[in-house]
């Protein structure tokens, strides 16, 4: 309990005849007292931790009267009051026009909101302030502004961290050559692209912001529906990597890679959609390049040994009948080794175009070694019509090729075998169509030879021994 006392003498005839005691209860005006102490004190330590500093100014008096943080924030010494010209000393020079005519305005009972840079009064450092008040009126004029002063120098700092640092991920991603896209949920607006997406596709960014969903119009329809399973993905927070071809407006065919990356919320709902798309034209067409030569030769681009070897196992497994013819152009490393095999090579050519061109439809061609072909004709009508085919193409063959201004004549040996009858399985086959092919040679060149066990296998072991 607080107790105020207050002693009265009585005085009569000058002299004190008495003392009069009044005692008041002044607990409630002492707690009173503390609490606002307490206030102030946790109003100081609040501003501090806000970086607020709280301010009043009597307009017509030029009275500022601060808290102690605002001092701290602008950096000059506290006292009583000061005029509003001396925090407008620590103003930056640019924002020193606006904040003087916002706070004329403020004068005139216009609320005040206001964002500035001052230089701090001690230690020069460059602050960004956002100051904000309220305009009192008394007698029906501006009285006084009650108002805040913020320091968002850190709050600043961050934004242009955080600007810059986009402005550095938008140079690299713009200069990327694929393309890099954000949108909002699956079918949301596109918020960004960068150049490479508009690069790939041939077309403005600025289209491609107004349909996001272009691209998916370029896809080819067989491809469409695969990409639409795909996406159902997404909706369930997977991340997808699919490859599909578009068609650009001038009738090219381009192949892409996209990968997507879902963004959920705590929900579980897609709220926004990364994504990079990347031209794979070049891998593509590299692959399919070397999915051809798998399978082809690379001179004569007719089919390789792994084709023929395909082919006659195929046959073999639906029960086809067909005959095999092993082809091999006789003295060949004559011209190789007096003309170069830069005319070595173009004679293959032309004995390969030769070849496609009198089998047709009828069967397949290969390339199998440096001059060695096979042919596979499929459910021939006889023997002798095999015959035929095989003097056809000695004839053809023996036709004088003209390359580079040589007059070159060539000739063939074949080797003949049938499916079923000479081998049920390849190797049989090449074999014995080998074998045949090594007798025709023995028979001096330039003629066909059907495969016959009756064939002295003592024949074909001198003829190896011979070339060694």
């Amino acid at each position: 309990m607080f107790l105020s006392t207050i002693f009265s003498p009585l005085i009569l005839n000058n002299k004190t005849q008495g003392v009069c005691l009044i005692i008041r209860n002044i607990t409630a005006q002492e707690n009173m007292k503390q609490t606002l102490l307490l206030n102030e004190k946790h109003l100081k330590h609040a501003q501090q931790i806000a970086k607020v500093g709280s301010w009043e100014h009597l307009i017509e008096e030029d009275k500022l009267y601060c808290s102690d943080y605002f001092f701290e924030i602008f950096g000059f010494d506290r006292t009583d009051h000061v005029s509003m010209e001396k925090p407008f000393q620590f103003v930056h020079p640019a924002d020193y026009d606006k904040s003087l005519r916002k706070i004329k305005q403020a004068y005139k009972g216009k609320n005040l909101i206001n964002e500035f840079r001052i230089y701090h009064g001690k230690t020069n450092e460059l602050k960004h302030i956002q100051v904000q008040a309220e305009t009192i009126w008394k007698d029906s004029k501006p009285y006084k502004l009650i108002g805040v002063v913020k320091d968002n120098t850190a709050k600043k700092k961050l934004e242009n961290d955080l600007i810059k640092s986009n402005e550095d991920y938008r140079y690299i991603f713009n200069n990327l050559s694929a393309g890099i896209w954000m949108r909002e949920s699956i079918r949301g607006k596109l918020t960004f692209a960068s150049r490479g997406v508009g690069e790939i596709l041939q077309l403005p960014l600025e289209k491609v912001y107004e349909e996001p969903d272009i691209w998916r119009e370029m896809v080819p329809n067989e491809y469409r529906v695969i990409i639409e399973e795909e996406f159902k993905k997404l909706v369930k927070g997977e991340s997808i990597s699919i490859i599909y071809p578009i068609s650009i407006e001038n009738e090219t065919t381009k192949w892409v890679l996209e990968q997507t990356i879902p963004r959920l919320d705590e929900n579980g709902n897609v709220i926004n959609l990364f994504g990079m798309v990347t031209d794979i034209t070049s891998e593509v067409k590299k692959q399919e390049k070397l999915d051809y030569l798998a399978l082809h030769d690379s001179l004569t681009s007719l089919p390789n040994q792994q084709s023929i070897n395909n082919k006659i196992n195929e046959l073999i497994a639906t029960s086809t009948s067909f005959a095999l013819f092993y082809l091999d152009i006789d003295r060949f490393n004559i011209i190789n080794n007096s003309l170069g095999y830069q005319i070595g090579d173009e004679t293959l050519k032309t004995i390969a175009s030769k070849l496609t061109l009198l089998i047709e439809e009828q069967g397949l061609v290969g390339r199998v070694g440096s001059n060695d072909f096979i042919i596979l004709v499929e459910s021939y009508r006889s023997r002798d019509s095999i015959k035929i085919f095989a003097e056809k193409m000695i004839k053809e063959i023996e036709e004088p090729i003209v390359v580079k201004d040589y007059e070159l004549h060539v000739t063939t040996s074949i080797g003949i075998s049938f499916y079923p009858e000479e081998g049920n399985n390849k190797l049989s086959l090449l074999e014995n169509a080998h074998a045949a092919l090594l007798q025709a040679k023995k028979q001096g060149k330039n003629n066909y030879q059907l495969y016959s066990s009756k064939n002295d296998i003592s024949s074909y072991k001198k003829y190896i021994l011979d070339k060694i």
